[in-house]
């Protein structure tokens, strides 16, 4: 496989996991995939432009789920 590949699905991975402050795969795995997949729909490598995108709908996400659960 590509090494560009996994470098950066590596570098996503860190990012968010040192966002989320945790080492839990259970809490950044799903944000991890979130993350990749908008990372790769922006079609950029540049974690200045989707990491923000990426912290927003991730907060409105959970909002979203608190809300839910709340109900």
């Amino acid at each position: 496989t590509d090494p560009k590949v996994w470098v950066d699905a590596f570098l996503v991975a860190e990012a968010v996991r040192q966002w989320l402050n945790t080492d839990d795969p259970a809490v950044w795995l799903p944000a991890f995939d979130y993350a990749d997949n908008l990372r790769q729909s922006m079609n950029t490598r540049d974690a200045q432009r989707w990491m923000p995108a990426f912290q927003k709908a991730w907060k409105a996400l959970q909002e979203h789920n608190e809300m839910e659960n709340a109900s």
